[in-house]
């Protein structure tokens, strides 16, 4: 079962991985082609981490119910601002819906067919698992993410 967890942190990294029509989280978007992640777009003071408020922002902007859980849960070095890689990692951990460290194939699938972006292509789950091994760490994920 896809939860609406699931399917804002897929439509998030999917985001992120297409360059174009990113949330801005000043109210706006970004123009298709821009150079810039989802977590760029919502790091609206563009100094390099999301405070709560821009995180907020960001997750308010998604259409629905788009409840990305509790920052304070991303904030897993608890400094009060998220980094790219709690970012990323926060996406990983509702990603990873039995909570096992580890992303299987179906784990990806699910998430990845949470959300459609006008048929943006993420590539497939044998092209994020670069070691081959059948499932995806957290930094094949972060990679693969950001990487797109």
């Amino acid at each position: 079962m896809i939860t609406t967890k699931t399917a804002c942190a897929t439509l998030a990294l999917l985001l992120a991985a297409a360059t174009g029509g990113c949330a801005t989280g000043m109210g706006g978007y970004e123009e298709p082609g821009s150079d810039l992640s989802l977590y760029d777009t919502w790091d609206s003071d563009r100094n390099g981490m999301l405070d709560e408020n821009e995180f907020d922002l960001g997750a308010s902007e998604w259409p629905g119910d788009s409840d990305l859980g509790d920052f304070a849960a991303w904030d897993t070095d608890r400094s009060g601002s998220l980094s790219e890689e709690e970012f990323y990692g926060g996406a990983y951990n509702v990603w990873d819906v039995d909570n096992d460290g580890m992303l299987s194939e179906a784990e990806f699938d699910v998430g990845a067919d949470a959300s459609s972006l006008g048929g943006a292509d993420i590539g497939g789950f044998a092209d994020w698992d670069v070691d081959d091994n059948g499932v995806l760490d957290d930094e094949e994920f972060y990679e693969g993410g950001v990487g797109m």
